[in-house]
């Protein structure tokens, strides 16, 4: 599972738009700085969170309906 707060942390250094802000974020250690890859792993980071809370909402859902609760 990824780390939500991390990625949440991550993506506020990338955009706050604070001179060298990106070196507190996580991605930059492990990439030397390369932006495009370090947004890239980033992003693949965020789009998994979201695979992942719409799996919990849909399972959610699934429980609802087989409970009735939507009749």
């Amino acid at each position: 599972m990824t780390d939500k707060e991390q990625v949440m942390y991550d993506i506020e250094r990338c955009i706050c738009h604070v001179p060298d802000a990106c070196k507190d974020c996580s991605k930059h250690r492990h990439f030397s700085g390369n932006a495009v890859t370090c947004m890239e792993s980033l992003m693949e980071d965020a789009l998994a969170l979201l695979n992942e809370q719409q799996k919990l909402i849909d399972d959610i859902t699934q429980r609802r309906i087989n409970n009735g609760e939507f009749d």
